[in-house]
């Protein structure tokens, strides 16, 4: 073919200020060395070959591009791999002395005692979690995710991560769905990354550009909300969802609108609400204190007819401490 595609890519984002994130599966299908287990001496060669193979890649790829930002790893979950977790800290520790400061995500890393994503002393490898594929951390019960820096990954159609031409064999997500789990993600302090399957010429299908412009649709609208937010320590309600921007703006995405027209708020403790307008037009929104600690907050005037967002201006008792946590990565 004789032309560098990645390169070109590469190029491409960067002229456009995008930051290249590769993907890489260490689970090679055509390569005769890859071994699902080890269980023979001549198993153990061959995959020693492939594990060599593997590291001149990743080198090739660090050396070759140095503007990447992230290795996002994925087909680490053979027993040969989980075998040998020596090596998935050398392919780490390798990518981060050729590119200072490249993100690593905890997919790659298994220990010795193969525990991948979390070792057997409970602690993250990696730069970020990425076990969450096609699901999310529960809002209620899985606040802990809230500590490190993680990320999730979604299909548009059920399972299916390349292009499939008939959609019509699973459940197609609606925007406003995916919408919901990308705010979802970012309220509990996470990063969603929602696939696309290409065509072989390179484009897109029609409905993934229409998909793509009715999210962009509603960013450019309420992406204040959503952009370099965080966990906002906020007790999750069935209205939506909370979000915290670096100033400790506090935001309510509201996916539900209730029949009381009232959007029940229960601050944590120290915190108090001040004022609540909407987002797109300024429009004060009524707040009424019910109880220590809980408020009752307006819908807008008139329906927007869409997810939409209340900013809620909040003060913290003296002494009480940002939550705020800029990504690690």
């Amino acid at each position: 073919y004789k032309r560098d595609i990645l390169g070109e890519l590469v190029k491409a984002y960067n002229d456009e200020g995008i930051d290249v994130h590769f993907y890489f599966s260490v689970m090679d299908w055509s390569n005769p060395d890859y071994r699902y287990d080890i269980k023979s001496k001549e198993d153990s060669i061959a995959f020693s070959r492939f594990l060599e193979f593997t590291d001149n890649q990743l080198k090739e790829l660090a050396t070759r591009y140095p503007t990447v930002k992230d290795f996002w790893f994925d087909g680490t979950w053979d027993a040969s791999v989980k075998k040998n977790g020596w090596w998935t800290a050398h392919a780490e520790q390798m990518l981060k002395e050729v590119v200072p400061g490249v993100a690593i995500n905890s997919r790659l890393r298994a220990d010795d005692k193969g525990k991948r994503h979390f070792d057997s002393n409970g602690r993250l490898m990696g730069d970020y979690e990425s076990g969450y594929e096609r699901r999310l951390p529960d809002p209620v019960k899985d606040l802990k995710v809230t500590q490190w820096d993680w990320e999730a990954c979604m299909t548009i159609p059920e399972n299916q991560w390349g292009y499939h031409k008939d959609w019509s064999l699973s459940y197609v997500k609606t925007p406003i769905e995916v919408i919901d789990r990308i705010v979802h993600a970012v309220s509990m302090g996470g990063n969603m990354v929602v696939n696309f399957g290409p065509q072989a010429d390179g484009d897109f299908r029609p409905e993934e550009k229409a998909m793509a412009t009715a999210i962009g649709k509603w960013m450019n609208r309420y992406g204040k909300a959503v952009y370099a937010c965080d966990y906002a320590g906020f007790e999750k309600q069935d209205w939506g969802y909370y979000t915290r921007g670096k100033n400790d703006e506090v935001y309510m995405v509201v996916f539900n609108q209730p029949y009381s027209e009232r959007l029940i708020v229960k601050t944590p403790k120290g915190i108090t609400v001040e004022k609540a307008t909407l987002l797109t037009t300024g429009e004060d929104i009524t707040v009424v204190e019910t109880t220590r600690n809980e408020y009752n907050v307006s819908v807008p005037k008139k329906n927007p007819g869409e997810p939409y967002v209340i900013q809620l201006k909040v003060r913290a008792a003296k002494g009480t401490k940002s939550i705020y946590r800029d990504a690690l990565t």
